[in-house]
């Protein structure tokens, strides 16, 4: 066996069709499966998944937040089913409130949600204009930085050592739980 990174070790984002163009790349939704049970049964599980891990979200980041602020659930979760269900329609994934961005904007002293749509429009830029480069990033590596970057603030300091931050935020994580917890110093 090779040690070498094969194709399927790589990031794997689509490439617009030389005649379709960006085009290409957008489904349509199909409408015949409108009649099949199974669709409402993982639309309503994705739908209160999404939800939940937006609340917790939302319920750390206002417990981490200097100026005690409190976010609008309401808000959020109109905003996380329109957002999807526009996302949705042109073949997209559902998205939901992400901990890691959110506890980095605050610990940045970010007082708005400007960075959160920089960070969205950056990644649509990238997705549309390097998707080749973007194809060659291995997936071991953003595991390790999605693995990591918990555990760094935006300071550049270790977040085990801020425990309000640890404490707060560890129990509510739901993708790099187990990895970020085995790396974290005792």
């Amino acid at each position: 066996p090779t040690l070498a990174i094969q194709a399927e070790h790589l990031v794997n984002v689509p490439l617009a069709s030389d005649g379709g163009g960006i085009g290409s790349l957008i489904q349509l939704p199909d409408w015949s499966s409108l009649t099949n049970p199974a669709v409402y049964m993982a639309a309503i599980t994705l739908a209160i998944v999404a939800s939940l891990e937006t609340l917790l979200n939302l319920e750390a980041v206002d417990r981490v937040d200097p100026l005690q602020r409190r976010s609008p659930p309401d808000r959020e979760l109109w905003a996380q089913g329109v957002g999807n269900m526009l996302s949705g329609l042109i073949g997209g994934l559902p998205v939901t409130s992400v901990i890691v961005r959110s506890s980095v904007n605050v610990n940045a002293g970010n007082r708005t949600k400007l960075s959160t749509v920089t960070h969205g429009l950056l990644l649509l830029g990238c997705v549309l204009l390097v998707p080749t480069l973007l194809n060659r990033i291995p997936l071991a590596s953003l595991a390790a930085i999605l693995s990591t970057s918990p555990a760094i603030s935006a300071r550049g300091t270790s977040a085990a050592t801020e425990s309000t931050t640890t404490t707060s935020i560890a129990p509510l994580r739901t993708r790099t739980s187990a990895i970020s917890r085995a790396c974290s110093p005792k």
